[in-house]
């Protein structure tokens, strides 16, 4: 697992924070994900491509709906699954039997949205695949 970057600015008071640092700071956590998260990059090229059939084959309101759904949830609980990892490592250097356990379900709510989303994709898409 790579390195995490330290926090910019440790000095500043806690307290209220702006709407637009808000949305800074998560576009900053979403973009250290996907620079140093494999899965993450899978997902999103999988999104890519779904994205791209779903134009090609003209899916309905109720489709698309469905469709940025599974990709809402599985890219969340990817981003959910590198922040347990994360913040695992940081807890528990060493080994330890419950930090496998954390991160094997933090892992395993990835793949339970996963294979929900190829469900979805398969119902969606298949009829159209089919003929």
């Amino acid at each position: 697992m790579t390195e995490v970057r330290p926090i910019p600015d440790e000095s500043r008071p806690l307290g209220r924070t702006t709407l637009l640092n808000a949305f800074r700071v998560a576009f900053s956590g979403f973009a250290y994900a996907l620079r140093t998260q494999r899965n993450l990059q899978i997902h999103v090229a999988i999104a890519g491509i779904v994205v791209t059939a779903g134009l090609f084959f003209g899916l309905n309101r109720l489709e698309w709906c469905l469709i940025i759904v599974c990709i809402g949830l599985t890219g969340t609980a990817e981003l959910l699954n590198t922040s347990v990892e994360v913040l695992v490592d940081l807890l528990s250097p060493e080994y330890h039997e419950r930090a496998r356990v954390a991160k094997d379900v933090a892992a395993a709510a990835v793949l339970c949205s996963a294979l929900a989303s190829a469900v979805v994709g398969v119902l969606v898409f298949g009829p159209r695949l089919a003929g």
